[in-house]
């Protein structure tokens, strides 16, 4: 993917390039050969707006950090992975 791409070459920090490394050995360079692509599937078929959505959040980290605007860009992705993380939740229950 272009965002984990532009994550990688942005971010001057270890942790977050292993982070993105290790999410690209599992789920592939382009996202689309995962469990998650087909969740991300499934959430756009059963939720209005999810995939504008997913792009508009992605775009907003893509900016931060290629604005080199680290603050704004942890932000971005908090809010993100946030919202991803409450979807989860109420897809597989308490």
């Amino acid at each position: 993917m272009v965002l984990n791409s532009a994550v990688r070459s942005a971010s001057p920090s270890p942790a977050v390039n292993s982070s993105v490394s290790a999410w690209t050995s599992v789920y592939g360079e382009d996202g689309l050969s995962s469990r998650t692509f087909r969740a991300r599937v499934w959430r756009g078929y059963q939720e209005e707006g999810a995939f504008a959505r997913t792009r508009r959040e992605h775009a907003a980290i893509h900016r931060a950090l290629t604005a080199r605007d680290p603050e704004s860009a942890r932000a971005a992705a908090a809010a993100h992975v946030g919202e991803v993380e409450e979807w989860l939740t109420t897809q597989l229950g308490p």
